[in-house]
């Protein structure tokens, strides 16, 4: 958002433990806030499935009224009236260089590598252009 030159008022950002409560508290109270938000980003699938039940609940539009992005792809996302949009991890490569990483470690325990393989944004119906 920075890169972009978007602000995010400090006040917009909900710190949680990742269950699906927080997610339910965190879409009730944005409307609460002073100058709503246009967009949540949610931290991961079960905190998603909350805030977009409370949104339902409040009758939240998505993406009319708000939009969603969720962080991983659980196989549910797309088959969601909105589809969900979301920002996936790459998991199989993930899954292969730690595999990589532990066998190198196990042969020379002095080796240490730190590996950052960039996400990606999948934009489905959840999202609205504003």
């Amino acid at each position: 958002m920075r890169d972009a030159g978007i602000s995010l008022p400090k006040h917009y950002v909900q710190i949680g433990d990742f269950p699906r409560r927080i997610g339910v508290s965190c879409g009730v109270q944005t409307d609460r806030l002073e100058g709503p938000p246009t967009a949540l980003f949610v931290a991961n699938s079960e905190m998603t499935l909350g805030a977009l039940t409370a949104l339902r609940e409040r009758h939240v539009n998505v993406p009319r009224d708000l939009s969603i992005v969720g962080f991983d792809d659980p196989l549910w996302a797309r088959h969601l009236d909105p589809a969900l949009t979301v920002v996936t991890q790459p998991i199989v490569e993930m899954a292969k260089m730690a595999t990589g990483l532990l066998l190198s470690l196990l042969q020379d325990s002095e080796v240490i590598r730190s590996e950052i393989l960039p996400p990606d944004l999948m934009i489905r119906q959840s999202t609205a252009l504003r």
